[in-house]
């Protein structure tokens, strides 16, 4: 029966919380993320956007291959983007803690050239779609097994 389980992963965050510590004066926080998966796989958790058009803006994203967020920059160069990436040169963030694996809370910190522009927290659930032959089954915020761990047969139950 395992077989016929498709895993098609993650389409879906809700329930958003961010507690924040600090907060640039030029930039705001911007929630108004999608609630489904996009077609191109982006699935926001949210948004810093600053109202000074010549400063990055920035998105924490569901990363699904490695089961966490990450925070990507834009509105930049490519040489900017590649810091943040490697954390040089006073940049960094692209990688938030995982600070609570029960409740899929993150910290996160980033600054550009030495300048802070965000710190707190984010919590959210996730929703992981499965395609079993017979249907959809969706599973929230949780990891399950799926495996049939008794010795009973499918008949038996």
């Amino acid at each position: 029966m395992e077989k016929n389980i498709k895993r098609d992963g993650v389409d879906k965050a809700f329930n958003i919380k961010v507690e924040k510590q600090f907060l640039h004066p030029e930039y705001f926080i911007n929630l108004e993320q999608q609630e489904l998966i996009g077609d191109t796989g982006l699935l926001k958790i949210l948004e810093l956007k600053s109202s000074n058009s010549q400063k990055p803006n920035f998105i924490a994203r569901w990363d699904k291959n490695k089961d966490t967020i990450d925070v990507d920059i834009y509105n930049t160069d490519i040489d900017a983007k590649k810091r943040f990436l490697t954390r040089k040169k006073g940049y960094e963030g692209h990688r938030p803690e995982l600070v609570d694996t029960n409740n899929r809370t993150f910290k996160i910190f980033i600054s550009i050239l030495g300048e802070k522009i965000y710190k707190g927290t984010v919590f959210f659930n996730i929703n992981i779609s499965m395609h079993p032959s017979a249907g959809k089954l969706e599973v929230t915020r949780a990891a399950v097994n799926l495996k049939n761990t008794s010795n009973k047969s499918d008949r038996d139950t």
